[in-house]
């Protein structure tokens, strides 16, 4: 890792997608803000994911890559980042395309993340986890995609100190502004209910039936209603959601496809409670701290996407089958789906009647400390 004294040099970043492991990005640069105060940090991603780090005060440049523009716009790319003269490269994807632009470049270090193929293809074939390893601290703990990335940038183990590994998104104020707005008028003075039924991939989505029931269970036994949220391919689920819970359009809304992610971002910064599959705004959710409950079918925790959040709860069945993949598979290649359908809605309403009452413990306490 660079000396001290060259914290005045330029550092580049590189992760081209998704929103969630973008998302998981943001501790990177805390870190290499607060080690290096005098350097200058550039982004590099693809550039319909650029949005999701605008704002953050820990990078300068954020770079954006079209990938429509094929490998003539990537050679142009490399050429740009050839002449930026970085101190030191951090390849936190470990693509072709990422190894491309990497390969030669003239900078004194160049790293990249490390990706354990072997621990997870023995996890997701033979279910042999080798992922829960002991570290300096000797605990025995699940580590983090964050830790993996903070390694990359030369930082040693944060024995799970959350400081450390904590997400951040940083909206824009009139984002957060009408959220508040927003919520003020659907909700009043209730809990703040938002859930997001969506994910990339079929295995990682709880039944559309399942939230439709949960719903319609948490009207009836809290009078709660219910935000659902997603981007523009989650829109006719979110409407079948509604459908079965709310026939009538009384306690449930669906602005699933209606608003940026970032204004998402914003919606899922001021609800008081979250529920959704492991998918990307589970992350959106963690950077906020938001008291919430994950459903986790086809992935496992191990593999190190889950919810960074103390206030979080993962919901999910030992099957034999788990996990099928690393990222999630377009059907249950058993057929069986057990995963997901094993989960009821009762199980995710007692989850739900206690992260409640925990989270009217913390309300309560937060009011005695602003009356002293």
């Amino acid at each position: 890792m660079m000396k001290e004294t060259e914290s005045r040099k330029k550092i580049l970043v590189i992760r081209f997608s998704s929103i969630g492991d973008i998302i998981l990005t943001t501790p990177v640069f805390r870190y290499l803000k607060n080690i290096f105060p005098n350097s200058e940090i550039h982004f590099l991603t693809r550039e319909e994911y650029s949005i999701i780090l605008q704002n953050n005060p820990y990078i300068n440049r954020i770079i954006s890559f079209n990938t429509k523009k094929g490998f003539s716009g990537l050679r142009m790319l490399k050429h740009n980042l050839e002449e930026e003269k970085y101190h030191a490269v951090f390849d936190l994807h470990g693509s072709l395309r990422s190894r491309y632009l990497t390969f030669l470049l003239n900078s004194d270090e160049i790293r990249r993340i490390k990706k354990y193929y072997l621990k997870r293809f023995l996890l997701v074939k033979a279910k042999i986890n080798f992922f829960r390893n002991r570290g300096n601290s000797g605990s025995n703990r699940t580590f983090s995609v964050v830790e993996k990335y903070l390694r990359t940038c030369g930082f040693s183990e944060t024995s799970g100190n959350f400081e450390q590994i904590k997400l951040e998104l940083f909206p824009l104020s009139q984002d957060l502004k009408n959220a508040d707005l927003f919520w003020k008028k659907f909700a009043g003075k209730s809990l703040r209910l938002a859930v997001a039924p969506g994910a990339k991939h079929f295995t990682k989505r709880w039944p559309a039936e399942y939230y439709g029931e949960l719903a319609a269970l948490l009207y009836k036994k809290y009078k709660l209603k219910t935000v659902f949220v997603g981007g523009p391919d989650e829109v006719q689920t979110v409407n079948e959601i509604c459908k079965i819970a709310d026939p009538k359009e009384n306690f449930t809304v669906n602005l699933a496809g209606k608003l940026s992610l970032m204004e998402t971002a914003s919606i899922i910064s001021h609800c008081s409670l979250f529920i959704s599959n492991d998918s990307a705004l589970m992350h959106v959710a963690s950077a906020f701290q938001r008291f919430q409950i994950a459903i986790f079918g086809s992935t496992v925790r191990e593999l190190g996407f889950f919810p960074l959040n103390p206030r979080s709860r993962i919901l999910e069945k030992s099957i034999a089958c788990r996990p099928c993949s690393h990222i999630g598979r377009p059907e249950c290649p058993q057929r069986h789906f057990d995963c997901m359908r094993e989960i009821k809605p009762t199980d995710v309403m007692n989850e739900f009647s206690d992260c409640m009452w925990v989270f009217k413990q913390a309300m309560k306490k937060d009011s005695g400390k602003k009356r002293k």
